[in-house]
């Protein structure tokens, strides 16, 4: 029974971290991270406008990014992100203006999405905990433990999955006005947010959880990347 809980719960949290790299690591790397001509709090109030949203969404400063559904929607930046220039954190600022536009049109939609995502979170860290309780005291066999903790933890991949088309054509939308706007004076600045955007829409496919741990690993690698390329068009100066 145990080895059968494992072997289905796997399924749902191998997908997610396939669809996270394919989609997402592997499309950063390919934006790269370089500066730009404008920077976060610029690119909202122009993606905003040009959607047609700007008189339904308040732009406002906190420590935590994110959108919050209402009248007006506020979409919230952090002063890290309302200051950048570089590629990630524009397309991270993208990606806020298409849950924005999705608030406005569909809110119950976004809250869904929002819902799922605290889900993929909270549910197996509360589930492991419990079933630590349980295996101390109740002496439940920790085989039987180990594949429910999974079991939590592929529900949340499986939560994960079912709502991220929520998050994808958010994403496509702000990409399409960055390509075809000129939001960006030189086009491979446009391309290369677009692309982020769009990539960055697939981060939360995996739980919160393993999205922290692999979000890590991603700024570990994309950062390697970005050094190897810089030092490369050094030296062929």
């Amino acid at each position: 029974m145990a080895k059968l809980i494992l072997l289905i719960s796997l399924l749902p949290i191998i997908l997610s971290v396939v669809v996270r790299k394919f989609f997402c690591d592997r499309g950063l790397r390919s934006a790269g991270d370089a500066e730009t001509a404008r920077t976060g709090g610029e690119l909202a109030d122009v993606l905003l406008s040009k959607a047609g949203i700007s008189d339904k969404v308040e732009v406002v400063e906190k420590r935590r990014a994110e959108v919050k559904v209402g009248e007006p929607v506020k979409l919230v930046l952090t002063k890290r992100l309302a200051g950048a220039k570089n590629v990630v954190a524009l397309g991270e600022v993208a990606l806020l203006c298409g849950h924005a536009l999705v608030a406005t049109s569909n809110p119950d939609l976004l809250k869904w999405r929002q819902w799922a995502v605290k889900f993929s979170l909270a549910f197996p860290i509360f589930t492991l905990v419990v079933l630590i309780f349980a295996v101390v005291v109740a002496k439940i066999p920790v085989g039987l433990g180990l594949a429910l903790a999974v079991a939590a933890l592929g529900a949340g991949s499986l939560m994960s999955l079912l709502s991220l088309q929520v998050e994808v054509q958010g994403a496509r939308m702000m990409a399409t006005i960055i390509d075809e706007s000129r939001v960006f004076p030189r086009l491979r600045e446009s391309e290369a947010v677009a692309l982020a955007c769009k990539s960055l829409a697939y981060r939360q496919a995996v739980p919160g959880a393993i999205e922290i741990l692999m979000g890590r690993d991603m700024e570990r690698k994309l950062a390697k990347e970005v050094g190897r390329r810089v030092a490369g068009k050094v030296l062929r100066r």
